[in-house]
């Protein structure tokens, strides 16, 4: 059984704002393998790293008068949201926001409200000290966003091949999404150089769990799940009780869970090293420095 791969959550998300360069530096420095973040396109066709496409949440935009007017309500994956969206800014205009701490609980993350730029993917791809590091892409709504004009598996094709040119960033890729069509589509156009990883939810997930593994793996290198759809609850009752892990693994598949965080965790250490341990190829944590040091045959 190989080493759990630790992937920062959007960096490391539990001690700064996340989806930002230095959410992402911060988590290599604290022992991660990768790390995952989030696309959301502009209205210029640029790939910013957010969350989600309406901004309120994870930026200042709701503060700042010039825009206060453009505040609207939109549906997206058949959820109505009211905001501020990235698609109907253009990058130029995406430089006035500062990224901001979306909950409450973490004290000293909020601490960094304002300093911190929301990047492009350009800008993440050409920062040197990410150079060499395994970068976990997701795409968001891309399905959605096609309807729109709006291409996100073109636009990040675009940046990949930029990156590619440029011979100092040996870049490792796994791009994911939790629309199917979107990352076929990404696969169809970006090809080899990456790894594509569906991500799944039990709301979405079919009831026949060993059909759709054997659909993911038709068409995908890996899976990704969320913690409860693998175990109910962390002891060795829980696990046997659920056998999708090693349903996945029969397949051939990488096998990924989210998300392991510090706050939810009934007990932090037993929690934390029954996950490590269980035989993911990753899981995607908000604290990678605690969850490193839970990972069995790392130096």
């Amino acid at each position: 059984m190989g080493v759990t791969k630790v992937i920062g959550h959007r960096g490391a998300s539990g001690y700064l704002p996340e989806n930002t360069i230095e959410s992402m530096q911060l988590a290599f420095e604290m022992g991660a393998d990768a790390v995952e973040f989030d696309v959301v396109p502009t209205r210029d066709q640029q790939l910013i790293i957010r969350h989600e496409p309406e901004l309120s949440a994870t930026t200042n935009i709701s503060a700042l008068p010039e825009f206060e007017s453009r505040k609207r309500e939109e549906t997206i994956g058949g959820e109505k949201l009211k905001g501020w969206f990235a698609h109907d800014y253009s990058s130029r205009e995406i430089l006035e926001l500062r990224a901001t701490e979306r909950y409450p609980n973490r004290i000293e993350s909020a601490e960094h409200d304002g300093k911190y730029l929301i990047p492009t993917l350009g800008d993440l791809l050409a920062t040197p000290e990410l150079f060499g590091k395994h970068l976990v892409i997701e795409l968001k709504h891309p399905d959605y966003f096609l309807d729109l004009g709006l291409d996100l598996p073109l636009m990040l094709q675009r940046e990949l091949l930029i990156a590619q040119m440029d011979p100092e960033a040996d870049h490792q890729f796994t791009i994911e999404s939790f629309d199917w069509n979107g990352l076929v589509r990404a696969k169809e156009l970006i090809g080899p150089i990456a790894d594509y990883v569906f991500l799944a939810e039990p709301k979405t997930t079919p009831d026949d769990m060993q059909m759709f593994i054997d659909a993911v793996a038709d068409n995908f290198d890996g899976i990704s799940l969320a913690l409860p759809q693998f175990l109910e609850k962390f002891d060795a009752e829980g696990i046997a009780e659920n056998h999708v892990l090693g349903m996945a693994k029969a397949k051939g598949l990488s096998v990924f869970t989210y998300t392991a965080r510090v706050e939810q965790a009934i007990d932090v250490p037993r929690d934390f090293e029954f996950l490590a341990n269980l035989g993911f190829d990753g899981v995607f944590t908000d604290q990678p420095d605690v969850f490193r040091s839970f990972v069995k045959g790392w130096i």
